[in-house]
């Protein structure tokens, strides 16, 4: 994502590789590297600088469904301590982000046998992770030792199991999207969630972005919805019907971005199964008009599985905005996708 002729911003592509054997089921970036977790079971990793694979992680044994990066890297102040990966099989992994990319563990006591992980976050002290599974299991882990320190099954409020969790950026809590809901829960108040919100159509994708406790849950799903909502105010702050022309399966902001007024950040990517992906300022979006607040998009001529984002660069080339339009040095951001190279058939087995 670069600044654009005419002071807008300007998508265009700079990496493709043909990175699985199936489809790409999950990505993750940092300010220096990203990765993408698949069918076939293994884990791709780049390096966002030179735009080149940077190799193979092997291990489970069963798609690779969910990754997310822990350390510094996550909002472009350095490097990346570790990545953890989750999977079909019910393993989580934890791999070192230095040189080597050696496997540190493997926990596999979190979930029943043959329940499989649908997503994982890291706490910001790297100290703990949460994990959630196919039956609606949630395990808290501790990272040193590698092991649950508390299971649990998100039951009220749930009418299908969790694909997503973040803990909130407080850290006093955790929000996971299941069906057409967001739901917040209070980790001093167990499993039961102490607030949700229904976007009203089934979510199939999204990313949470705040600080000091407000938060912004970001999701697109089915009929084209991209939508933020405000989890503090247990209401949406943005609903865009028709958003895409097609089903939402992509939805980011990086970590290291600027928040707006009413915590907004600064821009949110989404991309869907045609393969459009559209960069946002959701300050100027309008359900009436769907094209208001589209600040650049492109079309990748594939079908988009999972998008990730992350801030990266020496702060010479990007542009840092402020609610005023100002500009000055700033950071580049980029945007990865796990595509299909059909649009109507196949899996998804590139990364661009």
């Amino acid at each position: 994502v670069r600044g654009g002729n005419g002071g807008g911003e300007a998508l265009a592509a700079s990496f493709s590789t043909a990175a699985h054997a199936a489809s790409v089921r999950c990505c993750a970036a940092t300010s220096r590297v990203a990765a993408s977790g698949g069918a076939d079971d293994v884990v791709r990793v780049f390096d966002l600088k030179a735009r080149r694979d940077k190799g193979t992680l092997v291990h489970h044994n069963g798609s690779v469904t969910c990754l997310a990066f822990h350390g510094r890297g996550v909002d472009g102040s350095g490097a990346a301590d570790y990545l953890v990966s989750g999977s079909a099989d019910g393993e989580l992994a934890t791999w070192s982000a230095a040189e080597g990319w050696e496997r540190l563990a493997a926990l596999d006591k979190g979930h029943a046998q043959g329940v499989g992980v649908r997503g994982v976050c890291v706490h910001p002290t790297g100290m703990m992770a949460l994990s959630v599974g196919d039956d609606s299991s949630v395990c808290l882990w501790n990272m040193p030792l590698g092991k649950p320190s508390y299971k649990g099954k998100l039951r009220a409020g749930y009418s299908t199991a969790p694909d997503f969790v973040r803990f909130t950026s407080d850290c006093e809590g955790y929000v996971c999207v299941a069906g057409s809901e967001v739901h917040l829960h209070a980790i001093e108040e167990g499993e039961r969630p102490v607030a949700s919100v229904d976007g009203g159509a089934r979510l199939l994708c999204a990313d949470l972005v705040g600080r000091g406790g407000e938060d912004v849950c970001l999701a697109g799903g089915e009929g084209g919805l991209l939508a933020a909502f405000d989890m503090r105010q247990r209401a949406a702050a943005v609903s865009l019907r028709g958003a895409h022309a097609t089903r939402v399966r992509g939805v980011c902001s990086a970590s290291g971005a600027e928040l707006c007024e009413g915590g907004l950040p600064r821009w949110v990517a989404s991309g869907a199964s045609d393969g459009v992906i559209k960069l946002w300022d959701l300050r100027m979006a309008s359900q009436d008009d769907t094209g208001a607040g589209v600040l650049a998009e492109v079309s990748t001529d594939a079908r988009i599985t999972c998008l990730c984002a992350g801030v990266y660069g020496s702060g010479k080339r990007g542009r840092k905005h402020s609610d005023k339009g100002g500009e000055g040095e700033g950071e580049d951001a980029g945007v990865a996708a796990g595509v299909s190279p059909q649009k109507a058939d196949g899996d998804g087995s590139s990364v661009t």
